[in-house]
């Protein structure tokens, strides 16, 4: 269902709210489930388990004050990845549609990205896209904060 694809602003700006929170809950069980990583056994596997459920509890507790639970944190998330990716696709299209009005590009080319177009534009049309398209209008604003807590995410791993 595509609709269950869309994204509200506030549904984006509580999830940027948010990240903050999940980084930081996130960084201080890091620690600790590296130092189980390395317990190969039964022991060491339930250990994880039982920290993992207590990392999940908290994330859950602490998500809820903006609205999220980890599941809906984790759906919005990939709908966030999704419009960003859409968005990406977008500019290269624009892109295309430059060359086409450059005259030094040989004639064959041209005829090569026309075809790229149109079965993009095709797509286009699907219900997906049209949401990926209105998500993209939102997320675009926040681009900037969203790449900073891509960042700051990849410091956990």
């Amino acid at each position: 269902e595509a609709g269950d694809l869309s994204l509200t602003e506030n549904e984006v700006q509580s999830f940027i709210k948010a990240c903050s929170t999940f980084i930081e809950i996130s960084k201080k069980y890091g620690k600790e489930f590296e130092g189980l990583a390395g317990k190969e056994n039964l022991l060491g596997n339930i250990k994880i388990a039982e920290e993992y459920e207590e990392y999940a509890e908290e994330i859950n507790k602490e998500l809820k004050g903006y609205g999220f639970t980890l599941e809906s944190f984790s759906l919005t998330f990939s709908k966030i990845i999704s419009s960003l990716a859409y968005g990406q696709m977008s500019e290269a299209m624009e892109g295309m549609k430059k060359m086409l009005e450059n005259p030094t590009i040989p004639e064959a080319q041209k005829q090569e990205i026309k075809e790229s177009l149109k079965k993009m534009g095709e797509e286009e049309e699907s219900e997906e896209r049209k949401v990926l398209k209105e998500n993209w209008e939102i997320v675009r604003k926040y681009q900037g904060e969203i790449k900073q807590i891509f960042d700051d995410l990849k410091d956990i791993e």
